[in-house]
């Protein structure tokens, strides 16, 4: 890829509309950053937008990266791909990825309501790469009130694997929490992926 990167794609906008699309070197540093609202009045908004970025050496790996946050500034959805970004020379395009989500719920349901201090999750997951899942129960305040870390593997043509897991939390007051699974990426350090629900916690 070549500066500047033409992105094209659709995206559910986040809380007050925004998106964030960022560009991430290969050593972690943030090379580009955009911040926007998106106005549709369907679910999904249509993003196009050229990225430009500056580099020291001849080529270098990077994350390219779209996010939203909800109302209380907790991270919703994440999703990313990677590129290699080039000084010289000429642009190969990447093809499009699956449209389809990462990640798909079984259980619990949107907005389900939680009690006796146990969440069961099960549901299948296209993996990035072999890091773990790292599912979390996030309050609005940003404290996690539960937390686990499951094993899987992806598959050699990229469909689904099934995973299930069961998170024991603890709360005093019957709470909305948001419920987190993420995988993060083993070659540069961050989140390749994040999908969000919001349940509700009893004690």
């Amino acid at each position: 890829m070549l500066s500047p990167i033409a992105l094209q794609g659709y995206v559910i906008p986040g809380s007050d509309n925004l998106v964030r699309v960022e560009l991430v070197g290969e050593d972690g540093r943030l090379l580009s950053r955009q911040l926007f609202r998106l106005y549709t009045p369907v679910k999904w908004a249509y993003l196009s937008l050229k990225i430009p970025f500056e580099l020291q050496a001849a080529a270098e790996l990077a994350r390219l990266q779209i996010s939203t946050e909800d109302q209380y500034g907790r991270l919703s959805a994440l999703y990313s791909v990677r590129l290699l970004l080039l000084s010289a020379g000429n642009a190969e395009i990447n093809p499009p990825d699956k449209l389809d989500e990462r990640c798909t719920l079984d259980a619990p349901a949107s907005n389900t309501h939680i009690s006796k201090g146990k969440l069961t999750i099960s549901g299948q997951m296209r993996p990035f790469n072999d890091q773990p899942l790292i599912i979390e129960l996030v309050a609005p305040s940003g404290e996690v009130f539960g937390s686990k870390m499951v094993a899987i593997q992806p598959s050699a043509d990229d469909r689904y694997v099934s995973f299930a897991a069961e998170i024991n939390y603890s709360v005093t007051t019957g709470t909305w929490v948001r419920l987190t699974i993420r995988q993060s990426d083993e070659r540069i350090g961050g989140t390749m992926y994040l999908f969000s629900r919001e349940v509700y916690l009893y004690p």
